[in-house]
């Protein structure tokens, strides 16, 4: 739709760990950036010459093969229930793993991590294979592969937001930005959360 608006437009998308594309923002070398963060673990958006406005608060899902027994599991899951059980993860810088580990220490459980991945999709493809189940956010399970969520008993939410340059009020980052909040709907985070600006260090 964006491009029908503004048939000039050129789109590319690249996906790069979160303080990479603010620096990409920061560097002119983006116009917008989609970032997220845990409650669990703020900070790092804020920064000096940028705004960040809140898009959507994306829970995370249990995602599993439809042959592989957490399939039929009842919901909401218990994430008590992965002690013990073959599990992909993300990096260990990844927040999404961050946030994880220290949640299943505080219960006492100790998934089988099968595999460390640093792409959504990639862990999505070897969950459809059936050699174990993964956790991520909704927005990010694709359409692609035949896979089973399941909502968690425990509420995990990502919170993503809309990174631009302060006093960037061109046409194209307008256009985005306004697309951006059609298509996602901005949803009430679990926790109170606002657009962030950096403070300023003089009041």
């Amino acid at each position: 739709p964006l491009c029908e608006r503004f048939p000039s437009l050129g789109l590319e998308f690249v996906q790069v760990p979160r303080d990479e594309a603010l620096q990409m923002l920061r560097r002119h070398e983006a116009d917008v950036a989609l970032v997220h963060e845990h409650p669990e673990i703020p900070g790092g958006i804020a920064q000096p010459g940028l705004l960040a406005e809140f898009l959507h608060a994306d829970l995370l899902r249990l995602v599993a093969a439809p042959h592989h027994e957490a399939a039929a599991w009842s919901e909401p899951v218990d994430l008590r229930r992965l002690d013990g059980q073959a599990l992909i993860v993300g990096r260990v810088e990844d927040d999404d793993r961050q946030v994880l580990a220290e949640l299943f220490g505080t219960m006492g459980a100790t998934p089988v991590h099968v595999a460390e991945v640093g792409e959504y999709f990639i862990a999505a493809a070897m969950a459809s294979s059936g050699i174990a189940v993964t956790l991520m956010p909704v927005m990010a399970i694709p359409a692609g592969y035949p896979l089973v969520t399941k909502r968690l008993e425990q509420d995990l939410e990502r919170r993503v937001f809309l990174a631009t340059r302060e006093e960037d009020d061109s046409v194209a980052v307008s256009a985005f930005r306004e697309m951006a909040f059609q298509v996602m709907r901005p949803t009430r985070a679990l926790r109170p959360t606002r657009s962030m600006r950096p403070a300023n260090p003089q009041q």
